[in-house]
Order: C-alpha cells, then structure tokens, then sequence
C-alpha cells in the first residue's frame, strides 16, 4: 500500500494491524502517546533521501508553512 504522506500512514497503522516504516522521531512520539507499537523491522532499512523543491512564488506574500522550511537556508 502506498499512503500520500506520513500521517496518513500513521492513521492507518494505528486503526490497523498493518506496519509502516516512518521517520523515527515521529514513531517515537506516537509510540509515548499509545497510538503505535515500535517493533524493529525484520531485515536492515536503507536509508531515505529526503529533498525539498524551492517554491515557485513571483508575488510579495510569504511562502506557505510547508515551503518555508524549504526556503529557509
């Protein structure tokens, strides 16, 4: 199954007996919380690249939340 994001990853994990393998530090979160079971995967994960396009604005109006930790460099 392929989910669009991270979160909607995690609802499905949580109402499910499915697993998911998500960034760390939010399993952590989720985990303290009681949403989840962190279990260890069964063989080594390689790790992920992560990247941000810039975001394409021409107007004066601040980029929205998610380009600007994109643009803030």
């Amino acid at each position: 199954m392929v989910v669009p994001d991270t979160y909607s990853a995690l609802g499905i994990v949580a109402r499910s007996d499915m697993a998911a393998l998500i960034p760390r530090r939010l399993a952590m979160l989720s985990a303290q919380r009681g949403f989840i079971q962190l279990v260890e995967p069964p063989y080594p994960a390689p790790p992920i690249e992560l990247s941000c396009l810039p975001c394409a604005t021409a107007s004066p109006t601040p980029p929205s939340p998610g380009c600007t930790t994109c643009s803030a460099k």
